[in-house]
């Protein structure tokens, strides 16, 4: 496999950044992590790694299965992934806890 340079590299991170939140190219030229940061509400830094976190966490939370989650991010164990499941599982208690009461 032929390595990308650096242009080539930042033009295919461009491009998954548009297929996964559907970025028009202008747009996308002019995104700064700012941008980002205001209109989101985030008050703390954070870095490219968060969206690797992010696509985790709503892999998990949806179900899928931890093994699979570990093979998609290149985690040479599960013990890795496991910090993602945990956000699942409390995705999960919380729904469970909307019941409370309904039936007391």
């Amino acid at each position: 496999m032929e390595t990308a340079t650096g242009n080539e590299r930042q033009v295919q991170l461009a491009f998954g950044l548009s297929s996964m939140t559907g970025l028009r190219l202008g747009d996308m030229q002019h995104l700064r992590w700012s941008d980002i940061k205001d209109k989101a509400g985030i008050e703390k830094d954070f870095t490219y790694h968060s969206s690797r976190h992010t696509t985790a966490t709503l892999a998990i939370t949806a179900g899928a299965d931890i093994s699979a989650v570990k093979e998609m991010l290149g985690h040479g164990s599960v013990t890795s992934t496991e910090v993602y499941a945990k956000v699942g599982l409390d995705k999960k208690i919380q729904a469970v806890s909307l019941t409370d009461g309904v039936f007391g």
